[in-house]
């Protein structure tokens, strides 16, 4: 007699031990059994993985196609454990302070210079040293 998948499942769990221990070993059994499956999938990912970037290094230096023009960033990266640049490196900035004795200017970002930590030691206010209506 020809039985369907589900009763050679009901038929399997009545012939078995069903007994909270065998029950458990049962469990540990599948578990680790699906963790081997999830281990070999993933390895099976990171190797196709591996290969499909190799090919689109290929194809992008078989056509001249840098990263930059796929993202439209510049291809600088900086090392893991250094801190990334700002987006406003190198973007000029109005002074808003100048020292009316040497026409030395500060921006407001960064460190204060030397002068102006001087003369504010010295007691001079700050905003004493603002030019003009620069908010």
């Amino acid at each position: 007699m020809d039985m369907t998948i589900s009763d050679e499942l009901a038929a399997e769990t009545l012939a078995a031990d069903n007994t909270p221990e065998a029950l458990a070993k049962r469990r540990a059994a599948l578990a680790a059994q699906l963790a081997e499956v999830d281990a070999r999938l993933a390895a099976e990912k990171k190797v196709e993985r591996f290969g499909v970037i190799q090919r689109i290094g290929e194809l992008m230096q078989q056509h001249g196609i840098t990263a930059a023009e796929l993202t439209g960033k510049p291809a600088t990266r900086a090392a893991k454990g250094e801190p990334r640049p700002s987006a406003l490196t190198g973007v000029k900035v109005e002074p808003k302070y100048r020292d009316p004795e040497t026409c030395e200017t500060w921006s407001g970002r960064g460190l204060q210079p030397k002068w102006l930590r001087a003369k504010i030691a010295a007691g001079a206010e700050l905003e004493s040293f603002r030019i003009g209506g620069a908010a």
